[in-house]
């Protein structure tokens, strides 16, 4: 029979083996029971960031089709802006441009404000207001004077409402122009100029954007443009044609009604209308430039393509 001290001695030994067995058996289930949740946690974020992943790539693709968008609809507005001579951005125009005197200036350079007399000039295109994406076409010069083809002087105001501006308009026109020349100054223009000049002047360009007119419904209508059919009593000839074709004989036949239509068309732009042969020709000295839309904007462009 064993005493009982031995009995004792051989549960201590036992408890001496036992013990740390179980304890390296509880913690490596507690570091396999941390390391299961970490795992749970790179897994959960991992999901997390797949989401964002795809919702920023999802917003990207949004964004890029809207700029491609705004693109591909400003780029034919920014081209015919662009190929606007400097002439236009007077109310009225003269049918010739002056000739340079001998310091290289001419009487209708841009920034001038005293254009030929009225009977001798034809309405600008941009006396309409003729986008709706530009809100006010100005020109600026050095002793901060601010012009706009949209807000003719009053001594022409008769004249322009004559050829279809609405005094709403060019009340609405002279209210941005105040605003602007509050906000802006030549000086800061001036910086914001860029340091390469525009392409040579093409003259062709400019036929082709001032031969863009506006229908009655406040369209773009393209006169060469074969898919746009424009009524033949709403485009006039050639001011040489108009000035020397023979005067009609007289008939006592009655005289096809007007369309109601071309009636308003009529009614609404008259003499409105330029033909593209009546735009004087320009020569190297009178080179347009230009501000870059993206190094003026700045911020502000950023923003719209944000929000876009």
């Amino acid at each position: 029979m064993k005493r009982p001290w031995q009995i004792w001695l051989w549960w201590l030994l036992c408890l001496a083996i036992v013990l740390p067995a179980m304890g390296w058996l509880t913690v490596k289930a507690l570091e396999l029971d941390r390391a299961e949740a970490a795992a749970r946690r790179d897994a959960e974020v991992a999901r997390w960031q797949a989401d964002a992943a795809r919702e920023l790539a999802e917003q990207q693709e949004l964004v890029n089709s809207a700029l491609w968008r705004m693109d591909w609809t400003l780029t034919p507005l920014i081209a015919q802006e662009a190929a606007r001579p400097y002439f236009v951005y007077w109310p009225f125009y003269p049918s010739q441009a002056d000739r340079p005197d001998s310091e290289g200036k001419t009487s209708g350079a841009k920034g001038a404000s005293q254009p030929a007399p009225v009977d001798s000039t034809f309405p600008s295109p941009l006396l309409m207001q003729p986008s709706e994406y530009v809100l006010l076409h100005f020109q600026l010069t050095p002793d901060e004077h601010w012009t706009s083809p949209q807000t003719p002087a009053d001594s022409l105001q008769p004249v322009a409402m004559a050829n279809g501006v609405s005094v709403d308009n060019m009340r609405l026109s002279e209210g941005r122009l105040r605003e602007l020349s509050d906000a802006v100054s030549y000086a800061e223009l001036v910086e914001r100029l860029p340091d390469q000049w525009l392409p040579a002047f093409d003259p062709q360009a400019a036929r082709l954007a001032m031969n863009l007119s506006i229908n009655y419904n406040g369209q773009l209508l393209d006169a060469n443009s074969p898919n746009q059919a424009v009524e033949p009593s709403t485009v006039l000839p050639p001011l040489q044609q108009r000035t020397q074709q023979p005067a009609a004989p007289q008939s006592n036949s009655p005289q096809p009604a007007e369309v109601p239509q071309q009636a308003a068309i009529s009614q609404t732009y008259g003499n409105g209308l330029v033909n593209a042969n009546d735009l004087p020709q320009l020569d190297a000295s009178q080179q347009p430039t230009g501000v870059n839309l993206d190094d003026y904007l700045g911020g502000y462009a950023a923003n719209a393509r944000e929000q876009a």
